[in-house]
C-alpha cells in the first residue's frame, strides 16, 4: 500500500480529495454504504377503504389460476378456506382448479357438501360447468335450468345447456334449446351449425341440409 502511495501520488491525492468532498457534504462513499433492506409494506392509514387479508389472498389465488400456476393457486385457496371455510364460491373455484390440475377426485370431494340453494347465478353456472367437465350431466342440468328460469335471456348459459344435452344424447331437449337460441340470434353462424350437427346426430339429415346451407356463402 505504501508503495502505491509513493508510485502514484496524483491518484492518491484525487482519492483523498473525493473523500473530503463526500465527508463535507455529509455523504457516505458508495463502497462504504450497506445494501438497504427491503422495507416492510404496511398500511399508511390514508385510505378509508380497508382490503382484508382474505380478499387479497382470494385475488392472488385467482391471478395464479389465470397464469396457470395451479399448484400455487391451490395452496392459496386452501389458506383462504382455512380462514373462511364457508366461502362457497371460493370452494367452487378451487374445485375447478383442482380438476384442471388433474385432481378430479379431490374436486368432487370438495363439492360434495356445497349447498346449491345458497348460491347465486354465477356460482351455480360455475358449479354446473365443473359437473360438465366431470361428465356428471344429471347434476349440471338442473343448475343451468335454474339459472335460465331466473334469467331467460342468458344465451351463453343456454348454449352450455344445449351443448351438454347433446353430449348426453338428449337430442330432442338439446334441439329445443338451440331453437330458442336461434330465435334470439338468427344470424349466428356457429350456433346454427351446432344445431345442424345435433339434427344429424338425431338422424334428421333432411332438416340439417338447409341449416348448413344457410351458413355457407
Amino acid at each position: 500500500m505504501k508503495v502505491f502511495w509513493i508510485e502514484h501520488p496524483a491518484a492518491c491525492q484525487l482519492l483523498v480529495g473525493c473523500l473530503l468532498v463526500f465527508l463535507a457534504a455529509g455523504l457516505t462513499p458508495l463502497y462504504a454504504q450497506s445494501v438497504p433492506a427491503v422495507p416492510e409494506i404496511t398500511a399508511s392509514g390514508i385510505s378509508d377503504e380497508v382490503v382484508p387479508d382474505w380478499v387479497a389472498r382470494w385475488e392472488l389465488a385467482r391471478c395464479l389460476t389465470i397464469l396457470k400456476r395451479y399448484d400455487e393457486a391451490i395452496a392459496d385457496y386452501r389458506l383462504l378456506l382455512r380462514e373462511k371455510p364457508n366461502l362457497e364460491k371460493a370452494q367452487i373455484e378451487l374445485a375447478q382448479v383442482l380438476h384442471w390440475y388433474g385432481q378430479g377426485a379431490a374436486a368432487a370431494e370438495l363439492l360434495k357438501d356445497i349447498s346449491k340453494d345458497s348460491l347465486g347465478p354465477q356460482e351455480r353456472i360455475l358449479l354446473a360447468d365443473i359437473y360438465v367437465i366431470q361428465k356428471e350431466y344429471a347434476k349440471a342440468e338442473p343448475l343451468y335450468r335454474n339459472v335460465l328460469k331466473e334469467i331467460p335471456q342468458d344465451n351463453r348459459t343456454r348454449l352450455k345447456l344445449a351443448e351438454m344435452l347433446s353430449w348426453d344424447k338428449k337430442y330432442a331437449a338439446s334441439l329445443t334449446e338451440y331453437e330458442k337460441l336461434l330465435k334470439a340470434l338468427p344470424e349466428d353462424i356457429h350456433i346454427r351449425r351446432k344445431y345442424a350437427m345435433v339434427l344429424i346426430w338425431d338422424g334428421q339429415h333432411e332438416k340439417a341440409v338447409p341449416e348448413l346451407r344457410r351458413t355457407l356463402k
